[in-house]
């Protein structure tokens, strides 16, 4: 094997050996979980070393893929995003294989061209006068995994993090509020690195077209327990809000029956149904 794997490294790319013998292994760990009964587990058997030198071309050729495939992978990752913003593995469409993928963003990071945040998120260092660079924020991780990315709105900011975004209240939420389609029960904190989220299902799905109306009748649902001013303040501001984004009031009623009545409540009292197009 020692042999066979010298001779195809002086004909093939630079190689870094740790990285490709942990390769190797990976791979032929694999096959024997996945072949238990293969030729490979009898010792004296004539076929071996062409079985293991069929394996390893096999893996070289992957392996070669993804050294050659990491420039590949680089210059989509430059094309598709900006410095500094979440890379998730799972959105990166180019054709080669799951494993490969991952192997070319290892090898990106092992030449430092991008950076590992979390598991299956990287992101593409931007320049700084601080050593080491600039980083990823949780807070904006969070925006991407929960949130919004690729043009597609999968939740909002709720609670005290809408409110104090609106300037209806001034307290500073030590946790963000987040209603998306990405949570899995009706509600659960979760955490990015060190930022803590609390994490709610949507009562309908939100998409680009609704999740603004949803997210203004959540601030309502609880409107009594955000606002640091008098209700005419806060209503002027909400008001200044729905003109801004020109709600209307027909997609408002399409959705408010999913929300308490003390909705329509705080509706009526401020007046919204005014500034509604």
């Amino acid at each position: 094997v020692t042999k066979f794997l010298f001779k195809i490294t002086l004909s093939s790319v630079s190689i870094n050996v740790p990285d490709l013998l942990l390769f190797i292994q990976i791979r032929t760990a694999g096959i024997k979980a996945k072949y238990p009964n293969t030729l490979l587990s009898t010792k004296n058997n004539k076929h071996v070393p062409t079985v293991i030198k069929i394996i390893l071309n096999n893996i070289l050729c992957d392996w070669t893929n993804c050294v050659r495939g990491d420039e590949m992978l680089l210059e989509y990752l430059q094309k598709n995003y900006k410095v500094n913003e979440p890379i998730f593995v799972s959105d990166i469409d180019l054709p080669v294989t799951d494993t490969n993928l991952r192997q070319m963003f290892k090898i990106l990071c092992d030449n430092g061209k991008i950076n590992r945040y979390d598991t299956g998120i990287y992101y593409m260092k931007g320049a700084s006068r601080l050593k080491g660079g600039t980083t990823l924020s949780a807070s904006e991780v969070a925006k991407y995994k929960y949130v919004s990315r690729n043009n597609r709105v999968d939740g909002y900011y709720s609670g005290y993090t809408f409110a104090n975004q609106l300037g209806i209240t001034m307290q500073v939420p030590y946790m963000i509020e987040i209603v998306s389609n990405k949570a899995s029960a009706k509600c659960r904190e979760v955490s990015v690195k060190n930022q803590r989220i609390m994490l709610r299902k949507p009562r309908t799905e939100i998409t680009n077209e609704n999740y603004r109306i949803l997210q203004l009748l959540d601030l309502l649902k609880d409107f009594g327990q955000y606002t640091d001013d008098d209700m005419a303040v806060a209503a002027e501001r909400i008001g200044a809000y729905i003109k801004k984004l020109e709600i209307q009031r027909t997609k408002v009623d399409e959705y408010i029956v999913l929300f308490p009545d003390r909705v329509y409540k705080y509706i009526y009292e401020m007046r919204l149904y005014d500034a509604f197009a």
